[in-house]
């Protein structure tokens, strides 16, 4: 509810324009820093390599067909004509970008259905996430959240919400 508040009162009057205070070598280092870190956490979903994306691992993630680029390069020809048709405002976004995530699904399953591969060998050589185990929906709040809560925590979070409001206003 507070969120929900919050949202409408930046909109409402307008509080997203605090950003033109900030100089614009911050904002740009901010956005840098959120670009770098969307693609080594992309490079880090796109591979199973199981090692942190630093330079001493790096053998790992540009290493081997099998290993790493076999799952890498299928995402450039997606990757790379999206970032143009961004960077250079081409086309609607509201068709581009559907267009951009549901054309290379099916082909991934068309491929894998006209190579004959199953649901359960794509996730075996790596191109799914691995079978999460089924339970409840409630049983993570039970064992995330065991006792009462403790509002008198709230009030100290403030500073840190109103932080974090300010970041979305400049993302």
């Amino acid at each position: 509810a507070l969120i929900a508040t919050a949202f409408i009162c930046l909109g409402k009057f307008k509080l997203t324009g605090i950003v033109g205070f900030i100089p614009a070598n911050v904002v740009a280092g901010f956005l840098s820093c959120i670009g770098w870190k969307v693609l080594k956490l992309a490079l880090q979903e796109a591979t199973p390599v199981l090692k942190p994306l630093k330079s001493i691992y790096l053998q790992y993630y540009f290493g081997t067909w099998e290993s790493s680029w076999k799952f890498i390069l299928p995402a450039l020809p997606i990757g790379f004509p999206l970032y143009l048709h961004k960077r250079f405002h081409i086309g609607t976004p509201t068709v581009v970008f559907p267009a951009f995530v549901f054309i290379p699904l099916l082909v991934f399953y068309a491929a894998c259905f006209f190579s004959g591969y199953s649901f359960e060998d794509a996730r075996k050589a790596g191109w799914f996430y691995p079978t999460a185990e089924q339970n409840e929906f409630w049983s993570q709040w039970e064992e995330l959240y065991s006792g009462p809560v403790a509002w008198d925590a709230l009030p100290k979070c403030i500073s840190v919400w109103v932080v974090m409001l300010l970041i979305i206003c400049l993302d």
